[in-house]
């Protein structure tokens, strides 16, 4: 999981406000079968060899933003 802070608007506080940015795994919590384990693998090698390991990476993460203000939530995907 990985963490940031960013101004941005918030739609409940009427105002830009901080946020937290929170990346989640999209499969956290998850159960994964050994099937779909091996075609994950080859979906992300394929995926890593033409477009390159960090966009290959970022389709597998949800962003999370947070307002410190009010605390609501917004999911990015």
């Amino acid at each position: 999981m990985l963490t940031a802070t960013e101004m941005r608007f918030c739609a409940t506080c009427q105002r830009d406000t901080n946020h937290i940015v929170v990346l989640v795994d999209k499969s956290y919590g998850k159960q994964v079968k050994p099937e779909q384990r091996r075609k994950e693998f080859f979906k992300d090698f394929v995926t890593g060899w033409a477009a390159g390991p960090f966009l290959a990476n970022m389709d597998r993460f949800a962003r999370h933003s947070i307002c410190e203000n009010c605390g609501t939530k917004v999911i990015d995907e």
